[in-house]
């Protein structure tokens, strides 16, 4: 097994294979494997500033902004 660079972290998740065929769909053309393209997804989020994914979540993000005031 490969080693993980310095500064990484490896990540495993498991896709659901509609997720699947839509991430190699875009990602084929580009010739960008599945799991490069998966991270530009997460840099993008990231690259945004990390919104909510979901209502807890954005509920989670109001509350520790209000602690920290």
């Amino acid at each position: 097994m490969g080693r993980v660079a310095q500064g990484k972290t490896l990540v495993n998740l498991s896709l659901p294979n509609g997720i699947r065929d839509k991430i190699d769909v875009r990602a084929k053309p580009l010739r960008l494997t599945r799991a490069t393209y998966a991270l530009m997804i997460i840099e993008r989020w990231d690259a945004e500033n990390c919104p909510a994914v979901s209502e807890p979540d954005r509920l989670m993000q109001i509350s520790q902004r209000q602690l920290k005031k």
